[in-house]
């Protein structure tokens, strides 16, 4: 059936409260329905979603089971990330009109929880595949009135032996885009990073903003990355001069020799921008807006940093740098390719994704790929493309999926030294609401051959 035959309006209720509260667990139930009409659910006004009678969460349930053309369908909650003070509201694929809610917090349209009628195989691959399912393992980190958020994966130092991450520490309520934060570390006294009988320390800012007017990071810095090599410490971070919806944002690069600092900033950042050549593909529907979420990849034997690009339309893809120096991860950098790694037409949205975030997967050992949906998706919070070959140029994509009750899991390289590409941990790191947590990963296999 044509995409435009298909059309949901919304089923509303008050968002945080709810999602505070915790939604009753559904499992995915297939519709019964064999009628092949329009998809019609009809509009709960908030009032009628109250938050003390969760059982309309139920009703959302059976009145998407009982829409015409529901046999090829089912029905999931999906919590939708940054909760603010919105309306969480029902969305359906592969069209969805949605009643936009404007956060008076966050200044822009966003939803806390949604239901979904989801096409369980928009994406069907010849082969077997895994996607990772997450569950919350334990809090490791949180400070009164701050939200922690945007994680580094976890890196080991060999010399202290013990394990850390860096994070964004914003005072205050849930930050947004531009907020004025500063990069936080976290110490693990211990050589197991899962190691329960020891708590994580905090250890304090190691990055902060410059305040010096006119430079990229003025106002605030965030979503760090970072990479161990040998003993050389390598932080990444995004800058930020205003606090505006529309801030530009670019990467600066601090060293150190020690995880705990003192980091040293590049005398040349930055060293991502908007101005960038491969940022020019922007201006072809918008312009070049900002730059962050740096992660450190090895593909082929080949060092990468795949960067998240984002325009001015919001739409966001994977941008390719490489170290001038092929042997080392520190700067200078050079963009690999004029393109972004992937089209935003071939992503779920079509407005491309955020935290692009590499590994092998620990069951089927293909190299995945996982980005976090910058725009309401049809299909799931996440895309997701596999390489069969281990390659950038083998990806297809697979099915999008939930990533509930995480955020942005950040998974674990193995290798202990934060970079990606290869085999990772049992368990991720993502931050859920205002602080830092371990979630545990199953592997759900799908089988798109029988």
């Amino acid at each position: 059936m044509a995409a435009n035959q298909r059309h949901v309006t919304l089923c509303c209720l008050w968002a945080c409260v709810v999602g505070a509260l915790g939604v009753p667990s559904h499992a995915p139930a297939v519709c019964a329905s064999n009628q092949t009409q329009n998809i019609t659910i009809t509009t709960i006004p908030h009032g009628e979603l109250g938050l003390r009678d969760l059982s309309n969460v139920s009703a959302c349930e059976q009145a998407c089971c009982n829409t015409q053309n529901c046999t090829a369908w089912t029905f999931t909650p999906v919590p939708r990330p940054r909760c603010m003070s919105g309306c969480c509201f029902l969305k359906s694929a592969p069209s969805t009109t949605v009643d936009k809610h404007t956060d008076t917090d966050a200044g822009y349209t966003s939803g806390c929880l949604g239901f979904t009628c989801a096409n369980p195989n928009p994406y069907p691959l010849p082969f077997d595949y895994t996607t990772p399912a997450f569950s919350v393992d334990r809090v490791i980190a949180s400070m009164e009135n701050t939200t922690l958020r945007d994680p580094t994966t976890a890196v080991f130092d060999p010399v202290t032996s013990t394990w850390h991450i860096y994070c964004t520490h914003v005072s205050g309520g849930r930050g947004q885009g531009g907020y004025p934060g500063v990069v936080w570390h976290w110490s693990l006294n211990s050589t197991d990073v899962f190691d329960k009988s020891v708590a994580w320390k905090s250890e304090g800012a190691v990055v902060n903003a410059t305040h010096v007017p006119g430079t990229f990071d003025e106002g605030g810095v965030f979503t760090p990355g970072v990479v161990r090599e040998d003993n050389k410490w390598i932080l990444f971070y995004g800058g930020v001069e205003a606090h505006d919806r529309n801030h530009h944002e670019s990467v600066g690069v601090a060293m150190a020799d020690s995880p705990f600092g003192p980091f040293k900033r590049y005398e040349n950042n930055p060293v991502f921008t908007r101005f960038d050549a491969n940022m020019a593909w922007c201006n072809a529907t918008s312009k070049p807006a900002r730059v962050d979420e740096i992660k450190a990849s090895v593909v082929l034997g080949r060092k990468f940093l795949l960067v998240k690009g984002v325009c001015q339309n919001f739409t966001a893809l994977p941008l390719m740098y490489e170290p001038v120096d092929g042997t080392s991860w520190a700067p200078p950098y050079r963009p690999v390719t004029l393109e972004p790694l992937f089209s935003a037409n071939d992503t779920c949205g079509k407005s491309g994704f955020e935290e692009p975030t590499l590994f092998r997967g620990p069951e089927d050992g293909f190299l995945h790929y996982l980005g976090h949906c910058h725009s309401y998706c049809e299909y799931g919070d996440y895309s997701h493309l596999i390489s069969r070959d281990g390659s950038f140029s083998g990806f297809e994509q697979a099915t999008p999926f939930y990533q509930y009750p995480a955020e942005e899991p950040v998974p674990i390289p193995a290798s202990g030294d934060g970079v990606f590409g290869g085999k990772i941990l049992s368990k991720w790191i993502d931050f859920p609401g205002t602080q830092l947590t371990l979630m545990n990963v199953t592997w759900v296999w799908t089988n798109r051959t029988k």
